[in-house]
């Protein structure tokens, strides 16, 4: 006599494949572990990194103003550190900038040490802040995010200092820059006051205008 199997409406083939693929992927509470874990380790990661190029600047000043790049055949300590870590001129020259900018700021310093602000952060502080204005600055750099940190400041600076600071800082920092790109286009920088800003940006704007 012929057993008839009984129908239940499942398929026992795509339950049982189910169930196979089901076992070779991990836990949705163990992926979830990892992404945790790999975000700290990242964060981690980060404020070493961070903690690295503060030394790195540090050092370079130091190098800067010893005899040593010099006695290497050197010009500047800038070419000697641009060679020896494969950098640029312009990385090179703002480490040693920052380093020296870092001596005078010692709580810009300690809070760069003490994980409160990012290298980042205290790089873009080292073009403004002085000895008397540094911990105001710290704060407000703890308030914003990096990218938001140039701005912040530029509006600190317009209600906090004296006119002839602000001309003075903007007239050092004066620059004309360009660099050929990977496609062999021509990648120009230029940084002027805003007075100065405002009549280049103008004249652009004219010529664009003739062109169309």
């Amino acid at each position: 006599m012929a057993v008839r199997r009984r129908r239940t409406g499942v398929d026992t083939c795509h339950v049982v494949k189910q169930a196979i693929h089901a076992e070779e992927r991990p836990p949705k509470f163990l992926l979830g572990s990892v992404v945790r874990d790999l975000g700290r380790l990242l964060v981690e990661a980060g404020w070493e990194a961070d903690e690295n190029q503060h030394r790195v600047v540090r050092l370079s000043a130091d190098f800067a103003d010893s005899d040593e790049w010099a006695l290497a055949g050197y010009s500047t300590a800038g070419r000697w550190i641009a060679d020896q870590l494969d950098v640029t001129m312009r990385t090179a020259n703002e480490w040693i900038r920052v380093g020296r900018a870092l001596r005078s700021l010692r709580l810009t310093s300690q809070a760069l040490r003490d994980r409160v602000i990012s290298f980042t952060k205290a790089k873009v502080l080292t073009r403004t802040a002085t000895e008397s204005t540094e911990h105001e600055l710290i704060e407000l750099a703890q308030r914003v995010t990096a990218a938001e940190l140039p701005k912040a400041i530029a509006w600190w600076s317009q209600r906090s200092e004296p006119d002839a600071v602000i001309d003075e800082r903007q007239a050092q920092v004066r620059s004309l820059r360009w660099q050929v790109e990977i496609d062999g286009s021509v990648l120009t920088t230029v940084r002027l006051p805003p007075g100065g800003g405002s009549v280049l940006m103008a004249a652009v704007d004219a010529m664009v205008m003739r062109q169309c």
